[in-house]
């Protein structure tokens, strides 16, 4: 698991893992060109599996949590940060860059860790103050970049709300038309699916059948939208050719037939 998380040692030889007690024996001359890496024993739990084995250009080795009494954060942090986050000190190999370019060098020290009680911002760096406002900052993106998919997720179904009442009201098939709820049943909410259901075993007029569903789209998970409107496509399709509209108009074919009849 050790090589699959961390960094490659410059000499390409595989990681050497040896366990320490104590997170000041982490960062005890090691050197990363000898390939030997010093870990916490509960370096799994406190750093793998929460999601911290790589934070931006760090990989902690150990982390140990700290609040706003610690001696290297309390003259640089405003406490009523603490309110909104969690931050350690750790130690971490942290990859070497030259601008947005991997330099190929690794290194070994102090770092921190900030996480914002959300999750939404987490961020490492040398600096606990700069650590800070990077974590702000990267819940502040998120943030935006959740609310511009809501918004683009309801433009979408607006849409697709739209298109299917278009269609209702180009109806070409008669209103008596019914179809089976089989089809539609993991499709449309619940509350739709029971008020559906009193028509009966003799199916549920199609009409209805789009309306309901034309108004159910923004309660209907964005992965089920495609299939619904493709079960309704089939469903309106089908009824068209079985149950068309008899307008007692002609036509534009029909209008076309008779008039060369009548040549």
């Amino acid at each position: 698991m050790i090589g699959r998380v961390l960094p490659k040692p410059p000499n390409a030889v595989p990681w050497t893992v040896q366990l320490v007690a104590r997170i000041e024996q982490v960062d005890a001359s090691i050197d990363c060109t000898s390939a030997v890496v010093r870990l916490q024993p509960t370096w799994r739990q406190a750093v793998y599996e929460i999601g911290f084995a790589h934070v931006t250009r760090h990989y902690p080795l150990a982390l140990e949590w700290i609040d706003f009494r610690s001696p290297d954060v309390r003259d640089v942090i405003d406490p009523r940060v603490f309110k909104r986050l969690h931050l350690w000190r750790a130690i971490t190999i942290e990859r070497g860059y030259h601008g947005d370019i991997f330099t190929g060098e690794l290194s070994l020290g102090q770092a921190y860790v900030a996480q914002t009680f959300d999750r939404l911002g987490l961020f490492a760096d040398l600096f606990p103050a700069t650590t800070v406002r990077k974590a702000f900052s990267e819940r502040r993106s998120k943030l935006r970049a959740i609310k511009a998919k809501a918004r683009m997720t309801r433009l979408h179904r607006t849409e697709v709300s739209e298109l299917l009442k278009i269609r209702l009201s180009k109806r070409e098939y008669d209103v008596s038309h019914t179809v089976s709820l089989d089809s539609f049943r993991t499709l449309l909410p619940p509350r739709v699916i029971r008020a559906l259901e009193l028509y009966g075993s003799e199916g549920v007029p199609l009409v209805e059948l789009e309306r309901k569903s034309a108004d159910a789209v923004f309660e209907i998970s964005e992965s089920l939208l495609p299939t619904l409107v493709y079960q309704l496509d089939v469903a309106v399709r089908h009824a068209e050719c079985a149950s068309p509209i008899v307008t007692g108009h002609l036509s534009d074919e029909d209008d076309i037939a008779l008039g060369m009849l009548a040549l």
